[in-house]
């Protein structure tokens, strides 16, 4: 005997999920109910293939509800399956995602099963470098550049290292104070 919530069917089972009614004929094997561990709490989310080859085990990761977003914990990647999967298990060029577990460093009695969370991995954390939001960085030929405000905004090749989603690393061509356009200032009629 255990005390909890009780939820009928198996949670994990993702699709061709069975409704429990009365007088149905059950098959060997059928959940037919769960009761969730809720003492200790963890995070089950799909890792886009895109992002599989940045992500380890024990990478740090901060998850807030949507419910709650002022509501920040931290935890770690406990798990990630080996083999991907198909968000959408019928189609085979569907994009593949892994199965993942976070740990919880605290666990919260405002966090419940079955809340939807963000997740954010921090992969790696870069100390004393000069950055630049994404959308301030063109490319053109395979060279990148900025467009530097001066009098008049003059385009300034640069040399970018690591990125994330919203900032890339400036290695050359900026110094720390350069303010620089999030688009671009003027457009040429090359293409007229």
């Amino acid at each position: 005997p255990v005390d909890g919530i009780v939820i009928y069917g198996d949670p994990d089972r993702r699709w061709g999920k069975i409704e429990i009614k009365v007088g149905m004929d059950i098959q060997r094997k059928r959940t037919l109910m769960t009761i969730p561990d809720m003492s200790k709490m963890i995070v089950t989310f799909d890792i886009p293939e895109q992002y599989r080859s940045r992500v380890k085990l024990g990478d740090e990761v901060i998850i807030s509800p949507d419910s709650i977003p002022t509501l920040k914990i931290k935890g770690k990647i406990k798990k990630i399956a080996s083999v991907p999967i198909n968000q959408i298990r019928w189609d085979p060029y569907s994009p593949k995602t892994y199965r993942s577990e976070i740990d919880l460093d605290l666990q919260d009695p405002k966090l419940v099963t079955g809340m939807n969370v963000d997740v954010e991995i921090i992969t790696e954390t870069l100390k004393n470098r000069l950055i630049v939001p994404i959308e301030a960085v063109f490319e053109k030929g395979g060279e990148y550049f900025v467009y530097k405000k001066e009098l008049i905004p003059k385009e300034v090749d640069v040399k970018i290292g690591k990125a994330n989603d919203n900032f890339v690393e400036i290695k050359s061509g900026l110094k720390e104070g350069d303010v620089v356009f999030l688009y671009r200032p003027f457009q040429s009629n090359e293409n007229n």
